[in-house]
């Protein structure tokens, strides 16, 4: 069972039987699970995007190291997102990110489009690093 159908098995048992703080914890730890294939994902796959794409080796180094300038972009304003919207608020919204990051990834025609995509998820990290790590997961464990 992948990462994804594990998430959606355990958010509909829990939504059922554990009260609403304990989805939230839940869906936030089975977030930080996911960062690993983000950031690791071009790493096994590059032939195969290569070949597909016809990138060179630099477009593919681009495409491979941009995660983390999204990540600084994304960390660098994840602050003040969460002080207007919120951490759950800020959590939403940074899948919003990631998920048109990975749309991007997954019908790309180009390194254009590859690049943006891999940046919208770096974005989506670095929103989620401050927010999830930093804030929200600390003070559930120290209350």
């Amino acid at each position: 069972m992948n990462s994804i159908t594990y998430m959606a098995v355990v958010l509909v048992v829990v939504t059922m039987f554990v009260p609403t703080v304990l989805v939230v914890m839940v869906v936030v730890r089975v977030r930080v699970d996911l960062f690993q294939p983000q950031v690791g994902y071009s790493s096994p796959a590059q032939t195969g995007i290569m070949d597909d794409l016809g990138l060179t080796v630099a477009e593919y180094s681009l495409f491979g190291s941009i995660l983390t300038i999204g990540a600084m972009m994304g960390a660098i304003v994840s602050g003040q997102i969460a002080d207007y919207i919120g951490r759950r608020g800020t959590m939403g919204f940074s899948e919003i990110f990631c998920l048109a990051g990975w749309l991007a990834i997954a019908f790309s025609k180009g390194a254009w489009w590859l690049d943006l995509g891999r940046l919208l998820v770096g974005c989506g990290m670095g929103l989620l690093s401050y927010v999830q790590l930093g804030t929200y997961i600390y003070s559930r464990n120290n209350t």
